[in-house]
């Protein structure tokens, strides 16, 4: 089987799409093709004719990258034989390739932030992904030098927001409560559990409006959810107050 040589990305221009075009520039004679649909919206999506595979990397919304994945097909972009990687965090493949003319070349590809330090990619395949495409996706993950971890289950949030998600919202919630200031429960947490950083700098780091759109998907597609997941009310305030973390400057904490 031979390597993809030439890469598209679609939300180039984001954080997790600049971070994916980055670790693609290491492959040694790759092209690499960029479309931004909403930072680059004088462009056309015909800037990715002649990928052999495609990153999909636009908001965490459905409606969205559904939009991104017709307009692929009615540009005829996405021919046969070119595959499609969503690099959601938390969406169904399943639903999503459901969306399109070819759910067999449609898989999961889950990047973590930022793309360029951490090593391993979730590889989640919807109901009707074929075998070739995982094979494909597995050898471009390890081509850029990611370990591959698969979800045998395509279900709400993966293996890894299932889990992080609720942490942070808790974090939140007992911030919310006045158990203790942001800068302490981080440093309970960070030191007290050997993590890189706290909850509350992690959800900034994320973006809090990407931690309030993944907790709202498992909210309502997991068992148990409105209760499990439900997002904390601080965090639905500040996300409408646009203190999204540290892209707007301000967050749990406050950045220069």
């Amino acid at each position: 089987m031979s390597l993809p040589r030439i890469f598209g990305v679609l939300g180039a221009a984001g954080q997790m799409g600049a971070g994916i075009v980055q670790a693609l520039e290491k492959i040694p004679g790759a092209t690499v093709l960029r479309y931004d649909p909403l930072k680059e919206p004088e462009k056309s999506i015909r800037t990715l004719c002649g990928a052999e595979f495609l990153f999909e990397a636009v908001p965490e919304v459905f409606e969205t990258k559904v939009g991104v994945y017709r307009a692929l097909e009615d540009a005829q972009v996405w021919k046969e034989d070119v595959i499609v990687a969503s690099n959601t965090s938390s969406l169904s493949i399943t639903r999503l390739a459901a969306a399109t003319r070819r759910p067999e070349s449609f898989v999961g590809m889950h990047f973590f932030y930022p793309v360029q330090k951490m090593n391993i990619v979730e590889i989640i395949c919807g109901l009707r992904t074929a075998d070739r495409t995982v094979e494909v996706t597995e050898a471009v993950a390890q081509g850029i030098g990611k370990e591959c971890a698969h979800c045998l289950s395509d279900t709400p949030g993966f293996v890894s927001n299932r889990i992080l998600m609720p942490y942070i919202n808790e974090a939140i919630e007992t911030l919310r409560e006045g158990t203790a200031e942001a800068k302490d429960i981080d440093r309970i947490m960070k030191l007290g559990t050997n993590v890189p950083m706290g909850p509350l700098a992690l959800a900034d780091f994320i973006g809090l409006d990407t931690c309030l759109n993944i907790l709202r998907v498992l909210e309502t597609g997991l068992p148990g959810g409105s209760v499990k997941y439900k997002p904390s009310p601080l965090l639905v305030k500040y996300v409408d107050a646009g203190f999204l973390g540290r892209k707007t400057k301000r967050g749990f904490y406050t950045y220069s």
